[in-house]
């Protein structure tokens, strides 16, 4: 009697693939200068009370971090992925 040797299942990868083409680093800053995102950073800033999420500063220029990029647009990002940074932390945030 031939015994049957049972098959592991493959594994799925569990990185998503993006379903969309990402910007080149003109196009991305080109985007940045577009009315839509400057709007959807001042609803960051406004949501975050005009100041760093991370450190509480308020007298340094403040930027809008993405937590994770999930769309083509900055301005498309859901506002749960951004969050305030002062130029330090966002510095940090980035390895700088």
């Amino acid at each position: 009697m031939r015994r049957r040797v049972k098959s592991k299942p493959e594994k799925k990868s569990t990185k998503k693939q993006s379903s969309y083409k990402r910007l080149t680093p003109q196009q991305y800053a080109k985007a940045l200068q577009h009315p839509k995102w400057q709007k959807k950073r001042l609803k960051v800033f406004e949501r975050d009370k005009w100041k760093c999420v991370d450190c509480g500063d308020t007298e340094t220029t403040l930027h809008v971090h993405h937590l994770k990029y999930t769309k083509r647009y900055p301005w498309d990002e859901p506002i749960k992925n951004l969050k305030t940074l002062c130029i330090r932390c966002h510095r940090k945030n980035h390895g700088a």
